[in-house]
């Protein structure tokens, strides 16, 4: 192989691996608020929030990884969705809105 290929192919990993933040370490959530008081009775409640969160290497830390295999893979064989979307307006004013779709088949789980 020739050096410029060689270059070419390095140039190319490592903007990948700078997209997809491969090299990444994990590191400590941090958790803002107003009340210092709240944010230490949740840290006592759940600890693991003081912990790293490790995601999984290959999709974990981009979710372009994912993207791109739903794009080819996802959709191979996937009907149609039937349904609709369902708006509430709630009595506060503020407005509830899902997606509410038929089943596919007969089939029962």
């Amino acid at each position: 192989m020739s050096t410029v290929l060689l270059a070419v192919i390095a140039v190319i990993l490592c903007v990948l691996f700078r997209i997809l933040n491969v090299n990444s370490q994990p590191q400590k959530p941090v958790i803002y608020g107003r009340d210092r008081s709240f944010i230490e009775n949740i840290l006592f409640i759940s600890p693991f929030l003081n912990e790293p969160y490790i995601p999984t290497r290959l999709w974990g830390f981009s979710g372009h990884v994912q993207t791109i295999l739903h794009s080819l893979i996802g959709r191979v064989r996937c009907p149609w969705p039937i349904g609709g979307r369902v708006s509430l307006v709630l009595p506060d004013k503020s407005t509830l809105t899902y997606d509410l779709y038929e089943p596919v088949g007969n089939e029962h789980e």
